[in-house]
């Protein structure tokens, strides 16, 4: 069931995600040999799940510590007697829960965040599993850390739902099985894309649930068997109807095989099926209640992990405002890399209308947008500012017509998926640390990171291709 290797994890991680190589059921050796080619496929980050429950799951974990492995998965248990060696060289450790009490655990053992995995996802689930819906506004209102969602999530509207329900991100599997660079046999992908919504069978073990494609294999198991030992091996060319295949409840969504860059990218944009776009503001009713100070504590904890997140990312983020961007949303939108508008999108620090402060990040942020000047004029008058005036003060990177907006995204997106991913990173930190730095500082730091990315392939090869085109202009 060798699914989630070096090829989609790549693709999936050069597309924008965090690909995740799965490490249950591989030989140690065949490991290492994944990890290194997802290497050779992308600079960009990727993680590893660990299932503790599987028999070499420490000498899984030491590879990951030998290969410096930066994000991992774990599932099937607790990384809790590994979490001190884990913390001391910077690995960041998402969990894998099922429930409220789950979560709190992680978060008390100090782990970086939790995937809340819902009833509805498939592969292995929790015997007392509760569904996405109800289960991560609990986990969002129980902890502090960032929850991503998992299960349930099959475009852009069910992703758009769960971050409404206060998850910082989403994980995805089924969408991704009939994926170009899914290894899955055509012949699954076919049955699969032709799969209606009570096309999934979940059976229940001795410990746990799994959720399969319903066929004549997931039909026959009662539950007593060894899990690892129905396991088969889906890129061979056999009967679909004989193998068992882990998927969710949204397998009815799949419409056709396509490249994953390709589903990320629509993901991504299908919001606007049901006149949804990924919006960068709160609920202005919110404003009307009387929050306690706890809550409201809370609430801008999740706000600042948002913002600190976005910015300590390697890859650059796009942000994209079509309507309106008010009370924090603006800030959130503003901390993007490339902000993009319509002409008539509004950007308003309406705060001082409503008695209140720049929150988001605003205070930090626009100075360095606009200037202390215009800075104060935006704060204290809290006018509304068009998508054409945003740009011309270097609010923004740029506007468009309304029709042209999404294409203006999707072509600069291209354009700086084709730059090199080290160079790229290096150059947003840089820049992000720029203005808490003397020039002293800046021209050490760019010396120390310099080497670094004169030490990487990408570096290597685009000189030589570089050199290799001026040498044919020359003749």
């Amino acid at each position: 069931m060798k699914i989630s290797m070096a090829p989609i994890v790549s693709a999936f991680s050069q597309a924008g995600g965090l690909g995740c190589l799965a490490s249950a059921g591989m030989q140690i050796d065949d490991l290492r040999q994944q990890i290194r080619q997802v290497r050779q496929q992308t600079d960009a980050p990727f993680a590893v799940n660990i299932a503790w429950t599987v028999p070499n799951s420490i000498e899984i974990f030491q590879v990951l510590l030998e290969e410096e492995i930066g994000f991992i998965i774990s599932s099937a248990g607790n990384p809790e007697k590994n979490l001190e060696q884990l913390k001391s060289v910077g690995v960041k450790v998402f969990q894998v829960v099922a429930d409220v009490s789950q979560a709190k655990r992680a978060e008390a053992q100090g782990l970086d965040a939790v995937i809340t995995k819902g009833y509805e996802s498939g592969g292995l689930n929790s015997l007392e599993a509760v569904a996405t819906l109800p289960l991560v506004p609990m986990v969002v209102d129980a902890i502090s850390i960032p929850v991503i969602a998992a299960g349930g999530i099959g475009d852009g509207r069910s992703m758009a739902a769960a971050m409404a329900l206060g998850a910082e991100g989403v994980l995805m599997g089924t969408r991704f099985l009939t994926s170009d660079e899914s290894p899955v046999h055509i012949d699954i992908k076919k049955a699969l894309l032709n799969a209606k919504d009570t096309d999934t069978v979940s059976v229940s073990f001795k410990n746990f649930s799994a959720r399969f494609w319903k066929n004549k294999k997931s039909s026959s198991i009662i539950g007593h068997e060894p899990l690892w030992d129905l396991a088969t091996d889906l890129n061979q060319e056999i009967d679909a109807d004989s193998q068992l295949v882990g998927a969710g409840q949204i397998v009815g969504l799949d419409t056709a095989v396509m490249p994953v860059a390709e589903i990320i990218q629509q993901v991504n944009t299908t919001g606007k099926t049901s006149g949804i776009d990924f919006s960068s503001g709160g609920s202005m009713s919110l404003l009307n209640e009387k929050h306690k100070p706890d809550v409201f504590l809370q609430d801008m904890k999740r706000v600042t992990n948002l913002v600190i997140t976005m910015r300590g990312l390697p890859q650059p983020i796009i942000s994209k405002v079509r309507g309106v961007a008010y009370v924090v949303g603006v800030n959130i939108a503003l901390n993007g890399d490339f902000v993009l508008a319509s002409h008539d999108a509004q950007f308003c620090q309406v705060f001082i209308n409503l008695g209140a402060i720049l929150d988001g990040g605003g205070t930090f942020l626009l100075p360095r947008l606009v200037g202390m000047v215009k800075a104060r004029e935006l704060a204290m008058l809290g006018d509304v500012v068009k998508g054409r005036e945003a740009e011309s003060l270097g609010l923004i990177y740029k506007s468009t017509a309304d029709e042209d907006l999404d294409l203006a995204v999707e072509s600069l997106a291209i354009e700086l998926a084709k730059k090199p991913c080290l160079a790229m990173s290096l150059i947003k930190e840089g820049l992000n640390k720029s203005f808490d730095m003397s020039l002293n500082e800046a021209m050490n730091w760019e010396a120390v990171h310099q080497t670094v990315a004169l030490q990487s392939p990408e570096h290597k090869k685009r000189v030589k291709a570089f050199l290799a085109k001026g040498h044919k202009k020359r003749n």
